[in-house]
């Protein structure tokens, strides 16, 4: 059985109103809490980075309502039509599932959330499992991986597909702990490089299918 991980938003989904979370962590920090974050901070806390908040003491409270608020904020989203499935999602979802992949989808946010996106811009069909941001163990920790594994078997390879580090490594530290090669694969937005140490880097959802084409996933 050959493996498709790949992780939600900026990957699969794209938004394309800038900082949108961003900007909702923000607010829920100044207007709640009392609180002000730079952008880069908020970008962090956005990507499951809990320093900040743990710092000052408001983790718990300030998770219980980032989670209430972004559901509605991704319905809104997909309905102004700044959030949509990313250009290729589909023609990639599609050729992996022909190809019988075990695609799974790894994703930090909660199921609640997530499932907003994944239903309204029709991706859910393609997925033979889900692995959504479940108690304290979330990427890059290899958990929400062995996870989304657990209906997979006789595993021939395994790629991890993703916008941010905590994807390729989620990928790498699943490598080491199930003992099997995990091929990373770094989904690029105009940064630089490959800072993240993948082992491919693409710029767009396509350049995945001509990995697929030429055998080296």
């Amino acid at each position: 059985m050959k493996v498709a991980l790949m992780d939600l938003d900026y990957t699969l989904v794209d938004i394309r109103k800038p900082d949108l979370f961003e900007n909702l962590v923000s607010d829920i920090l100044k207007q709640t809490f009392s609180r002000t974050v730079t952008k880069e901070q908020a970008h962090e806390i956005v990507r499951g980075n809990s320093a900040y908040l743990v710092q000052e003491g408001i983790k718990n409270e300030f998770w219980k309502r980032f989670d209430l608020e972004t559901p509605e904020t991704r319905r809104c989203a997909i309905q102004n039509k700044v959030m949509r499935a990313m250009p290729g999602a589909h023609r990639l979802l599609s050729e992996l599932k022909a190809r019988d992949y075990y695609i799974a989808l790894v994703t930090n946010a909660p199921e609640y959330s997530a499932k907003v996106a994944i239903d309204n811009l029709y991706l859910a069909g393609y997925f033979s499992a889900f692995s959504f941001s479940e108690g304290e163990l979330i990427k890059p920790h290899e958990e929400p991986a062995l996870r989304a594994l657990r209906g997979a078997h006789n595993i021939e390879s395994i790629f991890f597909l993703g916008d941010s580090g905590y994807d390729i490594g989620c990928g790498k530290r699943l490598s080491t702990a199930i003992g099997i090669p995990v091929t990373t694969i770094y989904l690029e937005h105009g940064k630089t490089g490959n800072p993240h140490g993948a082992d491919f880097v693409v710029t767009k959802l396509d350049e995945v299918l001509e990995l697929l084409e030429k055998g080296k996933i």
